[in-house]
């Protein structure tokens, strides 16, 4: 079967700082590589809620959602063999408002371990995961352009 799919990524910001996962060793696509949270949309739910949602759960932060900046695709397997899967993501800049950094809410297939926030110059010489490099660029050219 072949199943599209919405995801959004959350680039969140404090003042030069941008908030970042890695990936657990247990990840099966992307062990030990880095990303911002996010996630794919559930069936019906607003756009807004969703990214504020993913953060929520992935982060333990609460979230005002910005701008789209970057869209993109990739194709994966799906749970069954002959299953494949595209992903059409879109990336936005958020600002967190309230909460404090925590896993609690992740579940088993976030596969996401330590969160940090690193200097937003230093984020593409992370082992990022592939996909998002392109979207990271992105990121870190809006932010240089906007001090």
């Amino acid at each position: 079967m072949k199943v599209h799919q919405f995801a959004q990524k959350a680039f969140i910001f404090r003042g030069d700082h941008v908030l970042v996962a890695q990936k657990t060793v247990d990840d099966p696509n992307n062990p030990e590589c880095w990303e911002v949270p996010g996630g794919r949309m559930i069936f019906g739910e607003d756009v807004d809620a969703h990214i504020r949602r993913e953060v929520r759960e992935e982060t333990g932060l609460e979230v005002v959602p910005g701008e789209p900046f970057y869209i993109w695709q990739w194709i994966m397997n799906g749970d069954a063999s002959d299953d494949q899967v595209q992903v059409v993501a879109v990336a936005r800049e958020c600002q967190a408002t309230v909460g404090q950094l925590t896993t609690d809410g992740q579940t088993h297939d976030d596969y996401l371990g330590d969160l940090c926030w690193i200097p937003i110059d230093k984020l593409l010489g992370l082992n990022l995961i592939p996909s998002l490099r392109p979207a990271a660029c992105a990121f870190v050219a809006r932010r240089a352009v906007s001090r």
